[in-house]
């Protein structure tokens, strides 16, 4: 049976028998033997599964339909019959709908027109988990064809036949047949529980004696399921999770997630975390939304001490910036002092050396003064002629004006806000090492515990962060964004007066009246710090039977709807944060505290100068008092000794002129002038 020629020869006469007349190709020339024909009916029935099967083809594990399946002239009967020709998705793999009108592929445009697809052996294709465990393997394993499968899609065409064909088996998608994802949930009735979650899902005013409800998540929904043809019908049930689940489980969004899974609901509307929990008890649709979670901490208000206001107009440049403009203004200083000595030489040095080094260095002090004062006036004052004097004030007023523009910049936007509140925790990672007690939801406790070893006060509600937080059950929270504007916006402290004038709160635990301490409650001093903790999707718990088409249809809207006009149109709905505003009427215009620091530096500097001013006076005075003694003691000799000689008189006079600062002028006076003199 192994030659070859044998092999081909059967083929051919099987190809004749089932080959009509027309189209069989010539026979084989006489071999001279009449026994390959004997033998015909002997390789049949020995001939392995499959051998000489015309068609084939496809995954392993999920093969197309071929001569060798016991069902294969059935279904080309069943094909003839619809129209089709015998050999339509028989012959392997192939595209069988291009330039197809049948398939509304004339022009091929459509995606299934030029896609591979097969009618797929029923007896092959199910997984078969006893088989594929006698082959040594586990499901889904390659360990045999049994144990993995392929999708497929029942047969439009030959309904009720039981038939199946995949694109899958070939390597393509099945963009033909969308029945899959509609058949389930077009023109059916969906019981749906909801629960209006503002700004999310608002409930609106009856529509003819019926709750309606509206806002984002709402919408969304609701046009996702226009995809459907008919429309599915809602039936809306605002008692959201039924009182045997609320027996079950502290939460009731996890109930509500219970109802779905055990059938009381098909869906659960609400703005609901999809969290390891709730995805083992229920499916759900694709994420709508996508709750980041931040740490919240109180902030730690700073008082400004003296010392911080007396720092405040040395902010704009650092430490090393100032050090830089200091050394380049004595530097400056020390330059027009050199300029100077060098100009006015003589001057200085013909009154002799004790008064030429003292002038020397009275001028080093009046040029570094000079120097700072064009400074705070940008500009210089040097009048001195020459290139090189021009040249100087050119290099220092350009300093000048560039390093003081830039320093009244930084200090004009420094002065005009405040100083920066700082939050009592500035990281998760500080909580921690702190061992601060963190306040986190329930619904989350597990999957952020095993993020970070921290310890955890559980909420059972987003809404009561606040009150425990004033409460001192934790001294920071995890909050999620939209918690975050609600605290802003004075959403959480509104509910928790609402729920103390019903009687539910006390004031000790509603916390409406006070926050920390004898102050007045002000959620605003709760302040997001750090990175992104933690990410949570926010999802829709549905039915088994529905999820692929509900999955579907809602992807579909929010890839190719315009979210962001929904967004848009409910924008009324979202809180606006009431901080900001405060915090930008606190800023608008400055007091005088911030000018504080400004005012005592340069009150300073001017008692300094009242100092030194009196201090010079002081000395003059002194040296005056000195002078005026000696004259004292000449006018009394004088008084005394008004009938001496004059030579007696030139004496005295030679005494006094001792101390006079005029020497010439006591040489030349005589007894009655210098006694007018003293007087």
């Amino acid at each position: 049976l192994k030659p070859f020629w044998l092999k081909l020869m059967s083929k051919r006469i099987l190809s004749q028998s089932d080959t009509p007349e027309g189209s069989r190709p010539p026979p084989l020339p006489p071999m001279g033997q009449p026994w390959p024909a004997l033998l015909l009916p002997v390789l049949l029935v020995l001939r392995p599964p499959g051998l000489w099967a015309e068609g084939g083809g496809g995954a392993p594990e999920c093969p197309c339909i071929s001569n060798a399946s016991s069902s294969f002239d059935d279904l080309a009967g069943r094909l003839v019959d619809a129209g089709r020709p015998a050999s339509y998705g028989m012959e392997g793999c192939k595209a069988y709908d291009m330039n197809s009108t049948l398939e509304g592929c004339e022009s091929n445009a459509a995606s299934h027109c030029n896609s591979t697809w097969c009618f797929i052996d029923l007896e092959r294709c199910p997984r078969s988990k006893e088989l594929c465990h006698a082959a040594g393997g586990t499901l889904g394993s390659d360990a045999s064809p049994h144990c993995r499968s392929r999708p497929s899609t029942s047969s439009t065409l030959l309904r009720g036949s039981g038939y199946l064909y995949s694109y899958e088996t070939c390597g393509s998608l099945n963009s033909y047949d969308t029945s899959a994802v509609m058949e389930n949930l077009a023109g059916t009735h969906l019981r749906a529980a909801i629960l209006a979650r503002p700004p999310w899902i608002v409930k609106l005013p009856q529509v003819n004696g019926r709750d309606d409800y509206g806002s984002y998540l709402f919408e969304v929904l609701e046009k996702s399921l226009l995809l459907f043809e008919p429309k599915p019908e809602l039936e809306l049930f605002s008692e959201w999770a039924t009182p045997e689940s609320r027996s079950k489980f502290s939460s009731s969004y996890t109930a509500c997630v219970h109802d779905v899974a055990v059938g009381n609901y098909d869906l659960c509307i609400g703005y609901l975390w999809m969290t390891p929990e709730r995805l083992q008890m229920s499916l759900f649709s694709p994420p709508v939304h996508n709750d980041l979670f931040y740490l919240v901490a109180p902030v730690k208000a700073e008082q400004d001490t003296l010392l911080d206001r007396l720092e405040k107009p040395f902010l704009p440049f650092t430490p090393a910036a100032w050090g830089a403009v200091v050394g380049f203004l004595m530097s400056t200083s020390a330059f027009l002092w050199a300029m100077k000595l060098w100009t006015e030489r003589h001057r200085i040095w013909d009154r002799g050396m004790r008064r030429g080094c003292r002038g020397c260095f009275r001028e080093m002090g009046h040029s570094t003064l000079q120097i700072w004062d064009d400074f705070l006036h940008s500009a210089s004052s040097t009048t001195g002629k020459g290139m090189h004097y021009k040249f100087f004030r050119l290099g220092f007023a350009f300093f000048a004006l560039v390093t003081m523009c830039s320093y009244t910049a930084s200090l004009a936007s420094m002065l005009v806000l405040r100083k920066e509140s700082t939050a009592f925790i500035s990281s998760i990672e500080e909580a921690i090492e702190r061992d601060v007690t963190i306040c986190v939801h329930q619904a989350v406790v597990n999957s952020f515990s095993q993020m970070y070893s921290a310890k955890i006060y559980s909420v059972d509600s987003s809404s009561n962060y606040a009150r425990h937080l004033y409460s001192g059950h934790c001294s920071v929270a995890v909050i999620q964004e939209p918690m975050i504007d609600e605290l802003h916006a004075g959403i959480a402290h509104a509910n928790d007066c609402k729920r103390l004038a019903d009687g539910d709160l006390s004031e000790e635990e509603a916390h409406c009246t006070l926050g920390f301490g004898d102050a007045e409650r002000n959620d605003c001093i709760f302040m997001r710090t750090g990175d992104i903790l933690m990410t949570v999707p926010v999802a829709f718990p549905i039915a088994e039977h529905l999820a692929h088409g509900f999955s579907w249809s809602l992807a579909k809207f929010l890839f190719e709807g315009d979210t962001q006009q929904l967004k848009r149109a409910n924008a009324n709905y979202f809180p606006t944060s009431k901080c900001a505003a405060e915090q930008l009427g606190e800023e608008v215009s400055l007091d005088a505290r911030d000018l504080t620091g400004t005012m005592i530096i340069a009150g300073g500097l001017m008692a300094v100068g009242s100092l030194l001013s009196c201090a010079a006076r002081s000395y003059r005075s002194a040296s005056k008092g000195s002078s005026g003694s000696g004259s004292l003691r000449v006018s009394g000799e004088l008084a005394m000794k008004s009938g001496d000689t004059a030579a007696a008189g030139k004496e005295e006079k030679d005494v006094e002129t001792s101390g006079h600062p005029n020497h010439q002028l006591a040489e030349s006076a005589g007894p009655n002038q210098l006694r007018r003199a003293v007087v």
